[in-house]
């Protein structure tokens, strides 16, 4: 499986696994929104070390790509 993210990509989805579990350990996010957003921080998790995220692929926007401007 190739890669799809690059490291800017990566950085931004830890950025975002950190604030979503500082909301929950801080009792701001709880309920049914807090465990869907503890999936969403799970799955980001996950695609942050597989470096492979199937809706970046699937919207075929490669973000590894050297000569492209879009790389979001």
């Amino acid at each position: 499986m190739k890669k799809n993210l690059n490291t800017v990509g990566r950085v931004i989805r830890i950025a975002a696994v950190v604030a979503i579990g500082a909301l929950i350990y801080f009792e701001v996010l709880d309920g049914a929104f807090g465990i869907g957003l503890s999936v969403v921080a799970m799955l980001l998790t996950v695609t942050t070390i597989r470096g492979y995220c199937p809706i970046v692929a699937l919207l075929q926007k490669k973000e590894n790509k050297k000569d492209s401007d879009n790389w979001l």
